[in-house]
């Protein structure tokens, strides 16, 4: 006959909308909706700065997230292959590496 455990995939499942995987996609959709909201307040002044024409706004949102877009899925098969640890240390030192090279050549360039 039927031992217990058998049964135990018939047993009714929490709804969607309650189960935490569910929730935890919507909260990295969420924060990547606010990363590029918030954003958009500086693109006018870049638009100025950079002479870009307001009607191409548009190109850069797109530019900003499109890179998030492509890389999104490739970095979490790697993450989930290599581990969340490795991965995160690696793009937190790309992180300072980039934000040194940036400060070295904003404040120590010869002029």
């Amino acid at each position: 006959m039927h031992s217990p455990q058998d049964n135990s995939q018939f047993e009714r499942q929490k709804p969607v909308y309650l189960q935490l995987n569910f929730q935890i996609v919507c909260a990295v959709v969420l924060i990547a909706v606010i990363g590029v909201s918030s954003v958009t307040p500086a693109f006018p002044k870049l638009a100025k700065d950079l002479n870009i024409k307001p009607k191409n706004l548009g190109l850069l949102i797109t530019a900003f997230t499109l890179p998030s877009l492509i890389l999104g899925p490739i970095i979490g098969i790697l993450a989930d292959r290599l581990g969340r640890k490795i991965i995160s240390s690696v793009f937190y030192a790309a992180t300072g590496f980039a934000v040194l090279i940036f400060f070295v050549f904003r404040y120590c360039t010869c002029r």
